[in-house]
């Protein structure tokens, strides 16, 4: 007897979703997006106090210092970096607690965040090598500045520490590879994030959550 053409639908092969809810990587995804965010807002406090305590240097240290003004593309850096880094670190923070609650708002967060992260990486390594040089004539002049105040209240200041004082003017092959050095290492987590969230996989994973 002939059952003619079967009466059930065709297999359509769907993308394989893991739904569980004893993956592991959302826990540290979030955890480390959170502390990350703390991070971040800690290097942009000590790059203003590192501005502010050189003005309150010379009151506190009891000396009449003339200190000289910081270079204008450092102070902008400063001010500048420290808005973006408010910015970033609310995205982190927001981003990584919403991934440890569980709701796709927090994935979609952090690849925004990774992806503006990676651009101003490019952006700022450019700048963060202009200043080198601004950066270390200014140490320079600091020293002398407090040389100068030494001298005024009656302490000897040797020619050995102010040639000293003179060659911190130079920068050295260190400064720039440690610039570079840390633009890169500042873009691992982004370019992790990026990777990971990203995944088919991971990707099916974390929209598939509710809210």
């Amino acid at each position: 007897m002939s059952t003619g053409a079967s009466s059930f639908p065709p297999i359509v092969p769907q993308p394989a979703v893991d739904q569980s809810r004893d993956a592991t990587w959302p826990g540290w995804i979030g955890g480390l997006s959170v502390a990350f965010a703390g991070l971040t807002l800690l290097g942009a406090c000590c790059g203003s106090a590192t501005l502010l305590s050189v003005k309150l240097f010379g009151g506190m240290a009891g000396m009449d210092m003339e200190l000289p003004s910081p270079p204008r593309i450092m102070v902008g850096m400063v001010v500048l970096g420290g808005v973006v880094a408010v910015v970033m670190a609310a995205m982190l923070l927001i981003g990584g607690i919403g991934t440890l609650r569980r709701r796709p708002s927090g994935p979609r967060l952090l690849v925004r965040y990774a992806a503006i992260s990676l651009v101003l990486a490019i952006v700022q390594l450019p700048l963060n090598l202009m200043s080198i040089r601004p950066g270390a004539e200014w140490g320079s002049a600091l020293a002398h500045a407090q040389f100068d105040a030494l001298e005024k209240n009656g302490t000897q200041v040797t020619d050995a520490q102010r040639a000293e004082a003179d060659a911190q003017a130079e920068p050295t092959a260190v400064n720039y590879v440690m610039t570079v050095g840390g633009t890169l290492i500042g873009c691992v987590y982004p370019a992790v994030l990026l990777v990971f969230l990203r995944r088919p996989r991971v990707r099916a994973h974390w929209e598939a959550w509710a809210g």
